[in-house]
């Protein structure tokens, strides 16, 4: 959760009205040209198991001059190391939302020609230029800076804190929030991945993101006892509306467990789900998933296949897309309630872990902001029997 100035969080009473993104170009660790002329842009965050470099961005800078659209590697808006800085105004106070790593320009000039000398002579003349940006969060310098040759941790002394400070010194800064400090294991290696290494170490004490002001945050992803925030409709609400969606993919209602007694012998047990909605059978039909067990005997083998059928609704989530006016508090990482509204007029409260923030705009200011929200599948059952009445 980023920190917002409360002159801020009470300009916005629902609204993110008279919001808008500055952005400026820096190079070098200067700033080369503020307050550029950006006509539309997008940024996104996004955090999971696979996604090592989280934040992505594009933007439109309107360039009357012709003057940045780039040629060399040096310049504000080229790809050899420039960077667009990108900040939330509103109500005089201000907060980073991140900088940018340009990682892709196509600039797109305008060139008229004119006659000069009596008309009989003609040169080109310059009308100015749009340059669009793709860019990226500073973690793709991590990802950029491969190993040049296999590392390993100290065989002595070596921490994790100790490991990411050292992986990231001179590409980016490091700050550690919520989160204890543990040894590394000593067999482990570093190979090609810097950036997969890093994300390996943050997991072993919490998880990571990179923060507003460009910093890497190793930080607490478990549930805290209060939520950050709540995300509410009505007057002094940010609320636009929510979606869902549910899928058979993920689905099943029998496993088959498989593997080996400890003589060599393959076993196979089975399980399936005997009551409720998705019981085998019923309306949901058959659908059976395999898995390989560990267990040596039949009998621990089966209680591994019922338990991995447990899981699916004890451990399963479901995402919810919230829509809502833009604020720079949310922040992918945090745990939020969102207050989602019901037949009749009332609102459930359902409590999840944000894994995507999405926002855009233009020169007029911010458009709506989407955040997917992961909750816990069995809560978002639970709705179903609230607004039917029932607690089965």
């Amino acid at each position: 959760m980023r920190d917002v100035p409360e002159a801020m969080l009470a300009a916005f009473d629902g609204s993110s009205s008279g919001a808008v993104l500055s952005c400026a170009a820096l190079y070098d660790g200067a700033v080369v040209r503020d307050r550029l002329d950006v006509s539309a842009w997008s940024m996104n965050w996004r955090l999971g198991d696979q996604q090592t470099v989280q934040g992505s961005a594009s933007f439109t800078v309107q360039d009357s001059e012709g003057l940045l659209a780039p040629w060399g590697y040096d310049e504000p808006l080229s790809v050899g190391g420039s960077r667009i800085q990108a900040v939330f105004e509103c109500a005089g106070e201000t907060v980073p939302l991140g900088e940018w790593l340009i990682t892709r320009n196509q600039p797109n000039e305008l060139w008229r020609l004119t006659r000069y000398g009596n008309g009989q002579s003609v040169r080109w003349v310059n009308g100015g230029a749009t340059v669009p940006l793709d860019g990226a969060d500073l973690s793709q310098l991590l990802a950029n800076a491969k190993f040049m040759s296999p590392e390993a941790p100290p065989q002595s002394g070596g921490t994790v804190f100790g490991e990411i400070e050292r992986l990231c010194a001179g590409l980016v800064g490091v700050e550690f929030v919520g989160v204890q400090d543990k040894p590394v294991p000593k067999n482990m290696v570093y190979a090609q991945e810097r950036i997969n290494t890093i994300a390996d170490l943050a997991r072993m004490v919490g998880d990571y993101r990179i923060n507003g002001v460009g910093l890497l945050q190793v930080f607490d992803p478990e549930r805290p006892g209060t939520p950050h925030w709540t995300i509410d409709a009505g007057p002094g609400g940010a609320m636009i509306t929510v979606g869902r969606e549910q899928s058979q993919d993920a689905l099943f209602n029998a496993v088959t467990a498989s593997g080996q007694t400890e003589g060599g012998e393959e076993i196979r047990a089975y399980a399936t789900t005997v009551d409720g909605p998705l019981r085998w059978g019923g309306p949901f039909g058959q659908k059976p998933t395999e898995m390989t067990s560990s267990a040596t005997s039949y009998y621990a083998m089966k209680l591994e296949a019922e338990q991995y059928l447990r899981d699916q609704v004890e451990s399963a989530t479901t995402i919810l897309n919230v829509y809502c006016a833009a604020n720079p508090l949310y922040e992918i990482g945090d745990w939020g309630v969102v207050a989602q509204p019901v037949i009749g007029g009332e609102t459930y409260p359902l409590v999840g872990r944000c894994v995507e923030v999405e926002i855009s705009g233009g020169a007029a200011g911010f458009g709506e902001m989407r955040l997917s929200m992961e909750c816990a599948t069995s809560d978002v059952l639970a709705v179903a029997r609230y607004i039917r009445g029932t607690q089965t």
